[in-house]
């Protein structure tokens, strides 16, 4: 089964233990999270799950228990994660970088470096806007498929 089966398996089993439990909490976090994927993704770059996973993260697994609102796809032999949102069809790269801060986790692009932006051969600051559209992808839907 590719990433995006599993995903959507895995999000359906969610919503699904969620109506069962009547976990009203969950669902209005869930709604509001469908809510900001249509207002914010209209922006973003749609992008292949499986292909995403399968380059930057062979044998993935899912990490499930590791996070409330997100479906975490990852190796321990790669720097990769993928976070894939419960309540919108999107997803967001992270990688693990060891500096003089230590090591942490930075949003990555589909290219998995860091967006960056130069002018006049110096890197200068992305907006918070550039920022979230190169780090945020809709995820491909089937029928999108070619």
């Amino acid at each position: 089964m590719g990433a995006k089966s599993n995903y959507l398996d895995h999000r359906s089993r969610i919503r699904e233990q969620m109506r069962i439990n009547n976990d009203t909490e969950a669902i209005a976090k869930m709604e509001k999270g469908i809510e900001r994927y249509k207002k914010w993704s209209k922006n973003w770059t749609t992008a292949d799950l499986d292909e995403v996973v399968n380059r930057l993260i062979p044998n993935a697994i899912i990490d499930s228990e590791s996070s409330n609102q997100k479906i975490i796809f990852s190796n321990p032999n790669s720097p990769y994660k993928v976070l894939c949102d419960k309540s919108g069809s999107y997803f967001r790269i992270t990688k693990t970088v060891v500096d003089k801060y230590g090591s942490h986790e930075i949003y990555v692009g589909l290219d998995g470096a860091e967006p960056k932006k130069v002018i006049n051969g110096k890197n200068v600051a992305l907006s918070k806007e550039d920022f979230k559209r190169l780090t945020h992808f809709k995820m491909l839907i089937r029928k999108e498929k070619k």
